[in-house]
């Protein structure tokens, strides 16, 4: 029988082998693909691995030619699969991790996950969601240690905090069930709206002890009234 080549491990020096003064090495791993011995992995000086690259251009470099190339992590049993990043950051809103993702070598988009504010027991952390316009990456929304998110705000100061407009195409609920109540409360520019001050506030039926709708445009100062009804106070006009 002939003996033919299945696969190849080649330890080489990066320089010529004449060369006394070189001290660099690469190993390189290949396999037979169509009858033709192929690299496929290689290991640089540095220690870098690059799959599918000979030149890679960090620790683990995989490079893929289709859409149907990548990472795959699979489970076979009745079993979850892990990507963990772990970092012993000391400082708070620090970034633990990023995950990018690049146009072209530019930087588009990236989800950063970082320290939160106990750098004693580093137990707290907080999510946040990046987009570019024109090359530069700006946060567009945050998840806080306690769950709050902010858009367009780096500090929600409530379970959802927009700092800007909003459009919903559908019914909108304020409240919870049984005999919890909800607000929606507009304020006006000078803080917190009260009856007559740019705001639109609403209580469900079941609540007698606050209004259950108000509509005011400051009539705090004597300006611009519109008052609609409430249980506790003017209805309709001043």
């Amino acid at each position: 029988s002939t003996m033919r080549d299945a696969g190849r491990i080649t330890i080489g020096k990066d320089d010529d082998w004449d060369d006394a003064a070189a001290t660099d090495s690469h190993m390189t791993f290949k396999t037979m693909l169509s009858n033709t011995l192929t690299e496929h992995m290689r290991i640089t000086s540095a220690g870098a691995v690059g799959i599918g690259t000979a030149s890679p251009g960090n620790n683990l470099h995989l490079h893929t030619d289709n859409s149907a190339e990548g990472i795959l992590l699979k489970s076979t049993g009745d079993t979850r699969n892990n990507l963990i990043f772990d970092g012993n950051i000391s400082s708070a809103a620090d970034n633990i991790a990023f995950i990018d993702a690049n146009w072209n070598g530019t930087n588009v988009a990236r989800i950063s996950m970082f320290t939160g504010t106990d750098t004693s027991n580093k137990d707290d952390g907080r999510i946040g969601f990046a987009t570019a316009a024109a090359g530069t990456v700006a946060e567009r929304m945050r998840i806080e240690t306690d769950g709050s998110v902010g858009i367009g705000s780096s500090s929600p100061t409530a379970k959802l905090d927009v700092n800007g407009g909003a459009v919903i195409n559908g019914d909108t609920i304020v409240g919870r069930g049984g005999s919890q109540k909800g607000k929606l409360t507009i304020q006006s520019r000078t803080g917190t709206a009260s009856r007559k001050t740019n705001a639109i506030v609403a209580v469900p039926y079941n609540d007698t002890s606050e209004s259950i709708c108000m509509i005011g445009m400051d009539g705090q100062a004597g300006n611009n009234e519109m008052h609609i009804g409430s249980n506790t106070g003017d209805f309709m006009s001043p």
